[in-house]
């Protein structure tokens, strides 16, 4: 194994520290899949002989996902992450072809389930790989272009979907829902031989205790994750607070759901809902960059910053968010009114948007070298029990009352989001304080072990 791994690597020619120029368009093109499928999920319905159907197919998708992302998080704290991430990205890229040639709702449960392990892989092994490509103190700017590139690809995805369905192609020619998959399919693939042509980053070499790891290339951090060290993991209190809060993607995965539904069928497409949209999207923009790049700064002052800005953007995006959608009934009434519905609503999701890469950010430092694909792949399965939850509490809500409802219902679990948030703001100082002093002994026992092999 280690010879032939050794023989692939003579293809590897770019630095690991620019191991972001193969993740973001891996997560790009996965977004884009999925939002594909689910703009064109009545077509695939329609085509796959049954109204529920599809919608079975993405279940067992997801729970793909989730599934396997806990086991690639695993293996990532064990095994050399770069294969493991070719070997999933051409899963993902394989099985995205192999969509556009199902005809049954056998073979697309068979082909989406698929699928899903090589999703479920990126996930846990580019956060890994991510924190050992970036210094510490611009962790929470570096993942905040993942969240970009989920974003950016969910929205190709849908615009893609919904050219077929508002052409009327899709919706006289059902089966016409294959055609993007192809090239979904075969851009997938292309992107899935990146990771063939990277170094895999050094482990821990970007910590501030081991940086001396970077001088040679004999140095190694040998750690790796054990079965029995998950049970002390959830020790640090931090830690369990921090992957629990998936209150805080319920919120979220109830209003990507129903939101643009809503936006689709109440509201008119003019030159105010254009500015409210390019609103939204700078909000977008300076939450998860700017707010990224803040916590970064106060990150070098004080370790804490992190977890600080989350819970101030959790506690802010509550007010504005809340203005937004209990006045979106009156969206139109007046332009005065759409534009300070829009202004609260751009403000709102800044702050919601400046949550995800600080909680990222929090998650890694809190956390081992050898522990942090687990905790990721963790904290990601209960990311997607979450989003799941909020998009089945917002059907059920907008079956029995309104659309209008379930969107508004969102602003509840916004509110309760922010308490896991108050434990970790009173566990996170001694948890890094831990983290620091385990790191500091581990750089002494390296650098001894060098030593004692260079005497002999």
């Amino acid at each position: 194994m280690e010879e032939n791994e050794l023989k692939l690597d003579k293809y590897s020619f770019i630095s690991g520290n620019k191991i972001w120029i193969i993740l973001i368009p891996l997560a790009v093109i996965a977004a884009v899949d999925q939002g594909v499928y689910i703009a064109l999920l009545e077509q695939i319905q329609k085509d796959v002989g049954g109204y529920f159907t599809s919608g079975i197919a993405e279940a067992i998708y997801i729970i793909s996902i989730a599934f396997f992302t806990i086991i690639f998080g695993y293996y990532a704290d064990k095994r050399k992450r770069k294969w493991l991430m070719l070997i999933g990205a051409l899963i993902s890229g394989m099985f995205y072809l192999l969509t556009a040639f199902t005809f049954s709702l056998t073979s697309l449960i068979i082909v989406r389930a698929i699928a899903g392990i090589g999703i479920g892989s990126i996930m846990p092994l580019a956060f890994s790989m991510l924190s050992d490509s970036i210094s510490t103190g611009k962790r929470s700017t570096a993942f905040s272009f993942w969240g970009v590139a989920t974003f950016l690809g969910n929205g190709i995805g849908a615009l893609i979907g919904g050219g077929y369905v508002f052409s009327g192609e899709g919706v006289s020619i059902p089966w016409l829902w294959h055609e993007p998959f192809i090239s979904i399919g075969l851009i997938g693939i292309i992107i899935g031989c990146l990771p063939l042509f990277i170094k895999e980053p050094k482990r821990a070499a970007k910590e501030d205790h081991l940086k001396f790891l970077q001088s040679n290339d004999a140095l190694k951090y040998s750690y790796r994750i054990k079965l029995k060290d998950l049970k002390n993991i959830y020790k640090r209190r931090s830690n369990f607070w921090l992957v629990i809060n998936f209150i805080d993607t319920i919120a979220p995965g109830l209003l990507v759901a129903y939101i643009l539904p809503y936006f689709i069928n109440y509201m008119t497409f003019d030159i105010i809902l254009v500015i409210v949209l390019i609103m939204v999207l700078a909000g977008l923009a300076i939450g998860n960059f700017g707010l990224a790049y803040l916590a970064d700064r106060l990150y070098e002052k004080n370790k804490n910053w992190r977890a600080k800005m989350a819970i101030i953007c959790a506690i802010l995006e509550l007010p504005f968010t809340a203005i937004a959608l209990f006045l979106l009934p009156y969206y139109g009434t007046s332009v005065l009114m759409s534009i300070f519905i829009g202004i609260n609503l751009a403000v709102g999701l800044t702050f919601t948007f400046g949550i995800g890469p600080n909680w990222y950010g929090s998650l890694i430092d809190v956390n081992l070298p050898e522990n942090r694909g687990t905790m990721i792949a963790t904290a990601t399965f209960l990311d997607q029990v979450g989003r799941a939850i909020g998009t089945a509490v917002g059907g059920f809500i907008a079956a029995s009352i309104s659309i209008i409802a379930a969107i508004q219902s969102s602003t509840y679990f916004m509110l309760f989001s922010i308490f896991p948030w108050i434990p970790v703001l009173f566990y996170i100082s001694r948890d890094l304080r831990e983290v620091d002093t385990i790191l500091d002994k581990r750089a002494i026992e390296i650098k001894e072990k060098f030593s004692l092999k260079n005497e002999k």
